[in-house]
């Protein structure tokens, strides 16, 4: 009875240091939006490990005005990025391949002046589904510290 009592606290300290290191390291989001069509979709769970030196082509968790966003990093620090008024998007001067291009209209709203030389510590963040703003188009680069991780597992939702 005694060595029950003992295996049953032994797995339940695993278990909380395991939770306790998931919060600390990893990011959790069920994703209610279609800008990252069709790569993320409406309801899936998507969850993310904390890491430094994003690269390009990942898909982040980040903070943005409050809330949690989903974006696909295009560029990184020391990176121009450029967006033509015909919707083409460059990082140095190269356009960046993509297994889905949308055109990568700028938000005439936004203020932003491109080229855009993007400083220490800054992203690039675009959604995949490029019709919907709210990406670095409109806010301008996204800060390391608003990054909360890189996507590493995609749950679709199945009804959860």
């Amino acid at each position: 009875m005694r060595k029950t009592r003992i295996r049953i606290a032994i797995k339940a300290a695993v278990l909380l240091a395991a939770a306790f290191l998931l919060y600390l390291k990893a990011g959790i989001l069920i994703y209610h939006d279609r800008s990252m069509f069709p790569s993320v979709r409406d309801g899936d769970l998507c969850i993310a490990w904390k890491k430094g030196g994003y690269k390009s082509q990942e898909i982040v968790i980040y903070q943005s005005e409050g809330t949690l966003q989903l974006g696909r990093i295009e560029a990184g620090p020391g990176d121009t990025v450029n967006i033509t008024n015909t919707g083409n998007l460059t990082v140095n001067d190269s356009v960046p391949y993509e297994t889905i291009y949308y055109r990568s209209d700028p938000d005439p709203d936004s203020g932003l002046i491109y080229p855009l030389q993007l400083g220490r510590g800054e992203y690039f963040v675009v959604n995949d589904y490029r019709e919907q703003f709210g990406d670095s188009r409109s806010q301008g680069p996204i800060s390391s510290e608003a990054i909360k991780g890189s996507v590493f597992l995609i749950v679709r939702h199945r009804g959860f």
